[in-house]
Formats: structure tokens, C-alpha cells, sequence
């Protein structure tokens, strides 16, 4: 069919493509087609990421001590393991993914598209990355929550909704009528998903409770309604006391109030043993900060000079940093 449908619907095995026919009131086109026809792209050779100079996208650790790094760029997921400090093999993409998220309990990665589709892929080799769901608008966010997933869709007045789907992408539950957000981020021990009003005047932060079946919640916002700057990345503690924001703001997790301010803004943010870390940028350098709690007061464990900071990663015993240098991010690991 050339140029895109107004509207796709699917019966059976047979996809239905409705499309506006010229200038012809009422007129539609319809072509009918085999659901099978809609294949993803295939994805290209495995990209070493070794000495590769790329940005991370975004980064996300599972529990076998795995980092898995999305390179928009490159069109892939590359992989390093913390306990052998190598990079293991990469996950090339049937696209250009602008994030993506991990599922512990389905052991899978669920990757967001521009072209409003989520794929799966097994977080183990082969990994065949197959179609989950396509969304009607553009594509904002996808986030594992709990056995489901998470889906912020953003449309033109009234048409941005969220879903909540479970892992046969049949949806649990959806939210219209909400602020729109860059990203959203889960808390798991919080059990709920923050976010900004990003484009309003003043900014805030949201979250919104989900529970186990997938419900939703209604939003709740901080009190502050512009007291404190709303920036990302948004965090929140392996405990979900608290949420800090790239701007240094730390709130209460649970009811967004309670608020405190560092005395710096920070890139990234990660918990170990009680303790915060942070990455902070100053001019060219990079420092890793450690904040002891309560209180909140800051010690400088290292600094890299000529560098630009990507991630922290609190596991097990130590802290990773992801820190860019001779043009190539580099792996650090900080043992508590």
C-alpha cells in the first residue's frame, strides 16, 4: 500500500489497512493482507562495541550482574558483565530504538520504536526479537511492571492514553486525560511510575500507583508546584523511600512531599549499602560523589578529568560507573 493507513485492525490471520481514497468524501481504500506480511526488519551484524566511541541511550542492570546498554545509534543492545569487567556478545536491532526496558520475572527486553512498535527479546542467546504490540500514536515510554508492561501513548488534544499490558500484549487497564511526560521511570519497591508535566508552566513531578493486575491509580503531584527544579534523570531508591532528580531535588517516594535539595545537580544516581552515589559534572571533569543518609552529607570518592558521565549501577558490593574517556565509555567499578 503506498503512503500509511489512517487505521490498521486485525481479524483472524488477515491485517485490514484503511486509508483515506483522494479527494473523495467518505471515500476509503481497504487492503486486506496476511498477518504475516508484517515482518520487523532484519536486524544487521552484531556491532563490537569495543573501543567504539557511542553514547548509551539508556542503561539497565538484571540480577546476574549484566549491563545492558542501548545504542540508539548503532542499532543495538551491547552487553557487559560485571564479574568477568568484559563485554559480552551483542543484541543487534531490527531498527533505530529510542529505549527499552527489562522484565526479571519474563527474563525478555521490551524495545520502543518510533514507528509506534514494541518488540520482545529474550535476555538470552538466541535472541530473536519478535513483534509484542503497535500502538495507535506516537510512542512515548515502555516499562516492565511487575509481570506487565507499561506504555505511555501521546496523541494530538485529547489522545494521549497509558496502558498497562500483560505479556500477550492483551491490555490490562488505560489512563486518559493526563499530563504528558519525556519519560517515566518505575519504582519497584514503590510500586508506582514518576514522571514531569513536561511543556507546563511550572513544572512538577507525578507518579501513579499500579498494582500487581495492572490497575492504575490516579495521578498524584508533589506540593510544591514550582519550588524546585524538575530535571532528569528521575531515580528511585532499591527501597522506594525516595526519588531524586537530575536537578539535585530529593523527595519523599511515596507522597512527593518531604522535599530536599543537594547542593548540586547530578547525571545519574545509585544506592549501595545504605548509601548514594552519585555522577556530577563540572566543566570537563566527572566526580563520583557518595551522600550518607540521613543527612545527606557529600564525600568526593573520585574524579575523572576530560570525561563526560553516562550511569551508575549499585550491585552487589560495589558501584559501576559508566564514564566516557579516549573516546570510548569505560567501566568502573568502586568496591563499598
Amino acid at each position: 500500500m503506498d503512503g500509511a493507513p489512517e487505521k490498521l485492525d486485525i481479524y483472524g490471520d488477515t491485517v485490514y489497512c484503511f486509508r483515506l481514497k483522494g479527494n473523495i468524501e467518505h471515500g476509503m481504500f481497504v487492503q486486506m493482507m496476511n498477518v504475516e506480511a508484517l515482518t520487523p526488519n532484519a536486524p544487521y551484524e552484531p556491532i563490537s562495541p569495543e573501543g567504539l566511541d557511542y553514547e548509551p541511550t539508556k542503561t539497565i542492570y538484571d540480577e546476574n550482574g549484566i549491563i545492558y546498554i542501548l545504542s540508539f545509534a548503532n542499532e543495538s543492545i551491547f552487553r557487559y558483565s560485571i564479574n568477568d569487567e568484559q563485554y559480552l556478545s551483542t543484541i543487534p536491532l531490527s531498527d533505530l530504538s529510542f529505549t527499552f526496558t527489562y522484565s526479571k520475572s519474563k527474563g525478555e527486553l521490551y524495545l520502543g520504536y518510533d514507528s509506534k512498535r514494541i518488540t520482545k527479546i529474550p535476555a538470552e542467546e538466541p535472541f530473536t526479537e519478535t513483534e509484542f504490540y503497535r500502538t495507535q500514536t506516537t510512542l512515548g515510554a515502555v516499562e516492565a511492571v511487575y509481570d506487565n508492561v507499561f506504555v505511555a501513548c501521546y496523541g494530538e488534544s485529547n489522545g494521549s492514553v497509558l496502558y498497562t499490558l500483560n505479556d500477550q500484549g492483551i491490555i490490562l487497564d488505560n489512563a486518559t486525560r493526563f499530563y504528558t511526560s519525556k519519560s517515566y521511570t518505575w519504582g519497584s519497591a514503590a510500586g508506582r511510575v514518576y514522571s514531569f508535566r513536561d511543556g507546563i508552566s511550572p513544572n512538577d513531578i507525578y507518579s501513579r500507583e499500579i498494582n500487581e493486575q495492572g490497575i492504575m491509580s490516579a495521578e498524584m503531584q508533589s506540593p510544591y508546584h514550582g519550588d524546585y527544579t524538575m530535571k532528569y534523570p528521575i531515580r528511585i531508591s532499591p527501597a522506594g523511600d525516595v526519588v531524586v532528580l537530575g536537578s539535585g531535588a530529593i523527595f519523599n517516594a511515596i507522597t512527593l512531599s518531604d522535599a530536599i535539595q543537594l547542593p548540586n545537580q547530578i547525571l545519574d544516581a545509585a544506592w549501595l549499602n545504605g548509601n548514594m552515589y552519585t555522577l556530577y559534572a563540572i566543566d570537563s571533569a566527572v566526580q563520583l560523589q557518595k551522600w550518607t543518609i540521613p543527612g545527606y552529607h557529600s564525600q568526593t570518592i573520585y574524579q575523572w578529568n576530560d570525561a563526560k558521565g553516562f550511569a551508575l549501577c549499585g550491585v552487589e558490593n560495589r558501584i559501576i560507573a559508566i564514564v566516557r574517556q579516549d573516546n570510548t565509555p569505560k567501566f568502573y567499578s568502586f568496591y563499598n
